[in-house]
């Protein structure tokens, strides 16, 4: 017997739904928001991104508040980008920036991937960092390395026996 309604479906608006589930940035405290700004956070995203991870309590609350953001594609990989970018902003070392970023890696290959790449650009201009930032940066490879989510081969671009070899 076929019940009148049964196959019945409400069909949301697109744009209600996705913007139900982005945070606008002025919804966080005026002061994070102008971090992010003077932090270069110069995209929505990035700084949606930025004021999430700023005012989460610990990294289980900021990768679930991410994830609700139901970002796609390129905007996902913002998440691991702005990440790297404020733990190299940290005066000292926070294990938060690391966990989080494992978090990610481990929710999905496509995490792994981009921190991979992100860390290969960060190598890459490290003679142009600042030398808390390359410790910043040494201290989140160490970490990713060691709890092993993200395999030694990370490091192979970097050409370390050539940089050693030509100042030997």
């Amino acid at each position: 017997m076929w019940v009148v309604g049964s196959a019945y479906r409400v069909v949301h608006d697109a744009a209600a739904s996705v913007s139900g589930t982005h945070k606008d940035t002025h919804s966080f405290p005026d002061e994070i928001v102008q971090l992010a700004r003077r932090a270069k956070m110069n995209s929505d995203v990035r700084r949606n991104v930025f004021c999430t991870i700023a005012t989460s309590d610990d990294e289980d609350s900021a990768f679930e508040r991410l994830l609700r953001l139901s970002l796609k594609g390129q905007q996902e990989r913002e998440i691991i980008y702005v990440s790297i970018i404020m733990m190299l902003r940290e005066k000292t070392f926070n294990p938060f920036y690391p966990m989080l970023i494992a978090r990610f890696c481990d929710f999905d290959k496509r995490f792994a991937l981009t921190t991979q790449y992100a860390l290969w650009d960060r190598i890459r201009e490290a003679d142009s960092l600042k030398l808390r930032a390359r410790s910043r940066l040494a201290d989140l490879i160490h970490h990713l390395i060691s709890h092993e989510t993200l395999p030694i081969t990370v490091l192979k671009v970097c050409g370390l026996c050539y940089r050693f070899h030509s100042t030997l």
